[in-house]
């Protein structure tokens, strides 16, 4: 497969990585990025991961094949929404979004001006803790899961489009609905995040001296964008609640186990974290 006009609106880490991917794998002939930040958006010409860019969705969108919004979660829906009323007729839109439901909603209200405009929501697992264009990578989704998030509004014809697109970039497309999406990556990805940050927040600052790979390792992901992730929190706040529900009762139990000095259960709980992590592999 090959596009015309690949249009990545919002070129940092992740939009920076799906031009450097494209432009790598000749997925398109011309690559626009779209920005706030013009520096950015120079520096992102500059390294070769866009073509051209442009400061206003519409400008950017006009000729596009595939548009792919990469920017963060509360803004998604509205840029789709503009986006779509300058788009020709058969154009796809996508985006990277870390949370599905709430995005899908709110476009799935409005009306596409143009015939054959829709919108597939996609999320790729996959990150880094660096951000902007020169933290971009044309292998960040190789062998990554991306999830494929149709709504009542999808063709199968632009889903297949969509999981093709992801397909060429390297990445395993795997269809889900945004409920199950959602419910999923509160636990495997939104829960951690909080998890990493109180620990963060709470380690004493004469502890600091004494932490070692493993404290680091644990909460690694604490390091994200506040602005980036008080958005993902909001929109998945219900899962979110349910996600920290089940983590005081499990923080309950090992509590009143230690008061207890109930050693043989202690050791059961930490045989079921290591076994949980082993099945994730390396």
């Amino acid at each position: 497969m090959r596009f015309g006009t690949l249009t990545i609106v919002g070129v940092g880490l992740i939009g920076g990585s799906i031009g450097r991917a494209a432009r790598n794998c000749a997925l398109a002939k011309k690559v626009i990025g779209v920005g706030r930040n013009v520096e950015s958006l120079k520096k992102a010409a500059e390294l070769g991961i866009i073509d051209h860019y442009e400061t206003s969705i519409p400008a950017g969108v006009q000729s596009a094949d595939l548009v792919v919004f990469a920017a963060p979660v509360d803004l998604i829906a509205s840029q789709v929404i503009e986006a779509a009323a300058h788009c020709p007729p058969g154009c796809l839109l996508t985006d990277a979004g870390s949370t599905k439901q709430k995005i899908i909603h709110d476009i799935d209200q409005a009306k596409f001006p143009e015939a054959g405009v829709q919108f597939i929501g996609s999320h790729p697992i996959a990150g880094a803790a660096q951000r902007g264009p020169e933290s971009a990578r044309e292998d960040l989704f190789v062998n990554k899961t991306v999830i494929v998030t149709p709504s009542r509004h999808s063709s199968e014809a632009g889903v297949i489009e969509i999981e093709a697109f992801w397909r060429a970039l390297g990445a395993k497309p795997v269809r889900l609905s945004a409920l199950e999406h959602d419910r999923l990556l509160a636990w495997s990805s939104h829960l951690p995040h909080i998890t990493a940050a109180i620990l963060s927040g709470i380690l004493p600052p004469e502890a600091r001296p004494f932490t070692g790979t493993g404290f680091k390792d644990t909460t690694r992901i604490a390091a994200g964008d506040p602005e980036v992730w008080l958005p993902i929190i909001k929109h998945n706040r219900e899962a979110l609640l349910d996600g920290l529900s089940n983590l005081e009762s499990a923080i309950g139990t090992f509590r009143q186990l230690l008061r207890d000095s109930d050693w043989e259960p202690i050791r059961q709980f930490l045989e079921k974290g290591k076994r949980g992590r082993d099945a994730l592999g390396s």
